[in-house]
């Protein structure tokens, strides 16, 4: 399993060069020792490799670097299997970097590791993903109140839903452009139709009678 310390990130984060951190789980859940354990990391082409630091690891570790992909090589490490101990069946690896200037507004940082135990086929991580955004990554406190889906969207219409007589539903882009507004007419509902949207993420704002409600919605 991989993570990442941020999965939302904001301006200030790239103009203040903040540190990404990611972290790699690996377990050796076969049937006997691992003797030497290797990660592969392949690395977004956003990622400023020459930031790299070594944060933390369970073992002792060899770090590598073969055209921008990272290798951490756990020699010897003697991994007992988690039937034979759980506990020490685990490690990990935590390393941080910061952004490149390539990165813009709407890109989003991919990340998937490939974990070797000895000579068997790798385990593939999860991808860890971070968006560059300036849209809030945060859901309004009444969203008992109002609802959007589906979200993601594909090619279906966006149904909202609100308690409260909806007024006005606006829509922006990923740098805060306003791309299209709709009247609510004082429905409890309404029916989006989205098809022609360029796939990205959005903002959507939808204005009641008795509050404001912001979502993230992205567009597939």
């Amino acid at each position: 399993m991989k993570e990442v310390s941020e999965s939302v990130i904001f301006p200030a984060f790239v103009l203040n060069n903040d540190y990404l951190e990611y972290t790699i789980h690996f377990q050796n859940t076969g049937n006997d020792t691992a003797f030497t354990v290797l990660l592969i990391d392949t690395l977004s082409s956003y990622v400023d490799l020459s930031t790299f630091e070594l944060v933390s690891n369970s073992h002792p570790v060899v770090v590598n670097n073969y055209d921008g992909v990272l290798w951490f090589r756990h020699n010897q490490i003697y991994l007992p299997d988690s039937n034979t101990n759980e506990v020490a069946s685990h490690g990990y690896v935590k390393y941080r970097v910061k952004l490149n200037n390539t990165i813009a507004l709407g890109n989003t940082v991919n990340n998937t590791a490939y974990i070797y135990f000895d000579f068997n086929e790798p385990i593939i991580t999860n991808t860890t993903n971070t968006l560059y955004t300036i849209l809030s990554s945060t859901v309004s406190t009444i969203s008992e109140k109002t609802s959007v889906y589906p979200n993601p969207v594909i090619s279906q219409d966006v149904i909202v839903k609100s308690q409260y007589p909806i007024e006005q539903i606006e829509l922006f882009d990923i740098a805060g452009k306003s791309i299209a507004s709709y009247k609510g007419n004082a429905s409890l509902n309404a029916a989006l139709e989205l098809k022609d949207l360029t796939n990205g993420v959005y903002l959507i704002k939808v204005i009641t009678t008795q509050n404001v409600f912001e979502q993230r919605l992205i567009k597939q």
